[in-house]
């Protein structure tokens, strides 16, 4: 898994499903993951495949070496 974090604040070069979401200005927590994939043309009604499409992402942005800390945190704490 070969990805490169540009900035500080971004994950920009982790390969995730949904990079519109997991930004500095949401909270990435479950509900509002589930509010924004509903206004995506390609949401699920079945909410098991959603939080599984969530933590696939988070996921992702833990297992990705070049995440910085603080981000990995927020990460972790959304995934408990």
């Amino acid at each position: 898994m070969s990805t490169t974090v540009t900035t500080e604040n971004t994950l920009e070069g982790i390969s995730i499903k949904d990079p519109n979401y997991f930004t500095a200005e949401n909270d990435w927590s479950l509900l509002g993951f589930l509010l924004y994939r509903q206004q995506c043309s390609d949401f699920l009604p079945n909410k098991s495949e959603e939080h599984h499409r969530y933590s696939l992402n988070l996921r992702e942005i833990m297992g990705c070496e070049e995440t910085p800390v603080h981000l990995l945190r927020r990460a972790g704490r959304a995934i408990r």
